[in-house]
């Protein structure tokens, strides 16, 4: 999975890759699958790989609600504000905010 591509657009991929193999008498069961995938996230999703690997029952897991879970995920990583890009926007709005005062106090001393 590449870091610009959605849950969706990957999972698409694969079980269009699982699909021609089953077709082709491959013997996919959904657990190999889902392992798959798993092994194959982009490490933003490392958080959400470890807690279905530790709590969920990837045997009796569907596809679909495991698709529902990471794209889950993916909405919430998207709504939440970029820490990086929240610090360069404060840090440049205090230099900002420092360049304008010191242009406001210059001329006010008498000499």
């Amino acid at each position: 999975m590449t870091e610009i591509e959605s849950v969706s657009d990957y999972f698409s991929k694969v079980l269009s890759i699982s699909n021609y193999m089953k077709r082709n008498k491959e013997k996919l069961e959904n657990v190999t699958i889902i392992e798959k995938i798993l092994r194959s996230l982009d490490p933003k999703f490392d958080n959400i790989v470890t807690v279905i690997e530790e709590t969920k029952d990837l045997r009796a897991m569907t596809i679909e609600k495991f698709l529902g879970s990471l794209q889950t995920h993916e909405e919430k990583k998207k709504k939440k504000p970029n820490f990086k890009e929240q610090l360069l926007k404060t840090q440049f709005t205090l230099k900002e905010d420092s360049q304008c005062s010191e242009r406001s106090q210059r001329g006010n001393s008498r000499g």
